[in-house]
């Protein structure tokens, strides 16, 4: 059943789409997308709201002239400056504070200063705002404004921003006066260039001033460690002889090398002293190592002595030329022993000079290295004044270079940043021309007055769809009872509208319900407009009649205790029937003599509503006394109140309004009446167009 009354829902989601279905030429349904603008919708809501709409363009429209009359006539100037992201590198060394270069953050940042009143305060006062009618007159209320109004409408008129991603930055101010504008706008670019160039220039005097001072205490620094360098070296004899080697170390190496010298003399020596003196005339032998007087000697002596074998070969022992022979070799070998005698006296004096050398050099190494062990000593602090001497030189060179490199820089003008555009006097007012201004205050008038009227809409507005009625209550809707009936005619749903055609759908809901709850009490809630509720009613009791169901209609006590229909105040009701006071089928009346729809009114006594009826100890014996006789019974409520229960009615109807209910009405009643035992609940959305 429930299957059954979801497929009878077609619905939009809002008054502007268009529906989940089309025809098509086979007159076979076509989906469609959910969603979609609905052009026939657009038009319809404008033309119901077209007089709504002009009234609030014509109120905008009207505000925004007065506001444009009001307007005053101001002239804007501007003045451009430029902010050169190439370095200029006239000295190699860097700048104490380099330029912004490609930094966009940091011009974007300096712009930002620009707003502030550190920066503008200045400005302000050099030019006399504080003094200028413009900023300094009396309010309305004729309050004189202080520092920081003033300071205020200065700060409105004036501001700097920057072109794009350019590195170009526009000074920009708005006065009465062109010629003021022209004259602040120049005055601020000035100062702000000033500012990005005066941290420049003020950090290098700075640091200029300070090298200087640092150089003085420096160069005293290196005076004094030289000074006790030379002290210290002076004091304990340590000359430096080059090469980080002292006098005392050169001459132990000179000592060194000499005493080797002198002991390879002093061997040599003695080598030839102990060969002479193992020399004989007679040893032919020691000829080949003789040079000189020796070796002709010996040369002789072997001439002679040969030529003595010969003869004593020759003419013997006794031959006086042998004799003679004999007499001159012993004449050269005197001559032989005389000069062996006399150079080996001279190898002896060679030896014993040598040999002296060598002792005297040992003598002087053992002076000198006693003496060197102090001098490593003292080197020891030497090295350490001469490196804090070497540190202190190092420091100071460095700060005389960079004081000299700086006092060079705060002569050189940046001109990275500089102003490209000064500002002239304008000569036409900022204000929006009226060719411009009046279509383009019509445009915004026209969207204010479709915005107004949308949302007084919004804030009137009651349910405009079946899906909307479905998410608020979780119900499906059974039927859409439209406004216009054939031929366009409007179609009223009130008592006595024959609503059956519309509603045929919604009976094989009901005859469904009453072949599974015989007897089923059916509540029709109108959620505040009765009329509707009863319409609904008796077309559904109608749809019963025709389906051979008996059905009767429990209508609504009428306000002021008179009936709906004009009935004699005689003519009992349900609540009489149920208190025994009347029968059954004197409370009962028929709408037309010929039809079969029964109706019966509530009856209710003071203080006594639709709920306390239906929980009237005597209504479940007329349940069931009239389940012999009805087969559904309708219950007509015209609104939701407090006492009323879902749980007691075996299916439920809400008759929604298009346009008419309010959503959280329509919300507030279905969350009421829930019921707990699963009973249908199912609504109607009437008067959709």
């Amino acid at each position: 059943m429930v299957e059954a009354m979801h497929t009878m829902t077609a619905s939009s989601k809002s008054d502007w789409e268009a529906p989940l279905a089309v025809s098509t030429g086979s007159g076979a349904p076509q989906p469609a997308l959910p969603g979609l603008v609905d052009p026939r919708a657009i038009l319809g809501f404008l033309r119901r709201k077209a007089a709504l709409i002009a009234t609030f363009t014509m109120l905008a429209f009207a505000g925004l002239a007065a506001a444009y009359m009001a307007l005053p006539s101001r002239y804007t100037a501007t003045a451009l400056v430029l902010v050169d992201p190439r370095n200029q590198k006239v000295l190699l060394t860097e700048d104490v504070i380099p330029g912004i270069g490609g930094d966009t953050a940091a011009l974007e940042s300096y712009v930002a200063v620009a707003a502030t009143d550190d920066f503008l305060k200045p400005i302000a006062r050099d030019l006399g705002v504080f003094a200028d009618p413009e900023f300094a007159r009396p309010g309305l209320l004729g309050r004189t404004p202080g520092e920081t109004d003033i300071m205020a409408a200065f700060r409105k008129r004036l501001w700097v921003e920057r072109r794009g991603l350019t590195y170009l930055v526009s000074v920009n101010f708005s006065s009465a006066d062109p010629d003021k504008a022209a004259r602040v706008a120049n005055a601020a670019a000035g100062a702000f260039v000033d500012r990005l160039v005066e941290p420049r220039r003020e950090a290098t005097d700075d640091a200029a001033g300070w090298l200087e001072r640092r150089i003085e205490s420096l160069r005293a620094a290196v005076v004094a460690s030289e000074q006790a360098v030379a002290e210290y070296r002076t004091a304990n004899r340590i000359v430096d002889a080059g090469q980080n080697v002292t006098v005392d170390d050169r001459r132990l190496t000179d000592l060194s090398q000499q005493i080797a010298l002198a002991k390879a003399n002093a061997e040599q020596a003695r080598a030839r002293f102990d060969q002479m003196r193992r020399e004989r005339p007679t040893d032919l032998d020691a000829s080949a190592n003789q040079t000189g007087l020796l070796a002709t000697l010996r040369s002789q002596y072997a001439a002679e002595r040969q030529q003595a074998a010969q003869l004593q070969r020759v003419y013997g022992d006794r031959h006086p030329r042998l004799s003679q022979a004999s007499a001159r070799l012993a004449a050269l070998e005197q001559q032989i022993a005389q000069e062996i005698e006399r150079r080996t006296a001279d190898a002896r004096a060679a030896f014993e000079a040598a040999d002296a050398q060598y002792k005297a050099l040992e003598a002087e190494l053992t002076r000198a290295e006693t003496r060197a062990t102090g001098t490593v000593e003292a080197s020891v602090r030497l090295r350490d004044l001469e490196r804090e001497a070497a540190a202190n030189r190092a420091l100071y060179e460095q700060m005389l270079t960079r004081f000299k490199e700086t006092t060079a820089q705060r002569g050189l003008q940046p001109t990275d940043t500089r102003v490209v555009s000064v500002a002239s006097p304008p000569t036409r007012s900022s204000r929006p021309s009226p060719i411009i201004a009046a279509p383009a205050g019509l445009v915004a008038s026209l969207l204010f007055g479709l915005v107004g009227a949308i949302a007084v809409d919004a804030l009137r507005r009651g349910v405009r769809s079946a899906e909307e009625v479905e998410d608020l209550t979780g119900a499906p809707v059974v039927a859409e009872i439209p406004a216009k009936g054939v031929g366009g005619r409007p179609i009223a749903v009130k008592p006595g509208t024959d609503l059956r055609r519309p509603l045929r759908r919604v009976g094989d809901v009901i005859r469904k319900v009453a072949a599974m709850r015989p007897g089923s009490h059916v509540l029709v809630c109108g959620l505040g407009d009765a009329a509707a509720a009863e319409a609904v009613a008796m077309a559904l009791a109608r749809l019963a009649d025709e389906a051979r169901l008996t059905a009767v209609v429990v209508l609504p006590d009428p306000p002021g205790g008179a009936t709906r229909r004009k009935r004699p105040q005689r003519d009992p009701g349900l609540y009489d029937v149920l208190s025994g006071a009347a029968p059954l089928d004197r409370a009962v009346r028929f709408e037309e003599p010929t039809a079969g729809v029964q109706m019966v009114n509530a009856g209710c006594p003071a203080g006594m509503g639709l709920s306390d009826l239906v929980r009237h100890p005597e209504f479940g014996r007329l349940s069931g006394f009239g389940r012999k006789r009805y087969d559904i019974l309708f219950v007509v409520a015209p609104d939701v109140d407090d006492d009323l229960d879902g749980d007691l009615f075996g299916a439920q109807v809400l008759v929604c309004g298009w346009n008419v209910t309010r959503p959280g009405r329509l919300q507030a009643a279905a969350a009421h009446l829930k019921p707990t035992g699963g009973q249908p609940v199912m609504a109607i959305l009437h008067g959709v167009p």
